[in-house]
């Protein structure tokens, strides 16, 4: 079967299998997306039920952080990144936090990032 270089190109630029994140916080900032991911993020409003929104510090920052709590809701978007992209959302995260499948109110499945 050949591929024309029309589809080959589209591969490229747009992967086939892209991974669903739901954030919360400073990942729905557009000037952090365009650093992280080179690109502002298209999103869907979900809610993740069974965690509240609490507050961390990091180097002096405060940063909302989800942590479990049985009737708890918090808000947010969800997003579709690439692997990539989500290896470097894990590095922006940092070590305060983990990342987990959890399935929305939507009943989309996504990664989502909680108290580590």
């Amino acid at each position: 079967m050949l591929i024309s270089s029309q589809t080959a190109i589209k591969k490229d630029i747009y992967p086939l299998y892209m991974e669903k994140l739901f954030t919360y916080g400073s990942l729905q900032i557009s000037s952090i997306q365009e650093k992280l991911f080179n690109r502002i993020l298209v999103g869907t409003p979900d809610v993740l039920i069974g965690y509240e929104k609490g507050t961390i510090e990091i180097d002096g920052q405060i940063f909302g952080i989800a942590n479990p709590k049985p009737q708890g809701k918090i808000e947010g978007m969800v997003y579709e990144l690439t692997k990539e992209e989500i290896e470097r959302a894990d590095v922006y995260e940092g070590n305060e936090y983990q990342r987990l499948p959890l399935t929305l109110v939507s009943a989309v499945e996504s990664w989502v990032y909680v108290r580590a």
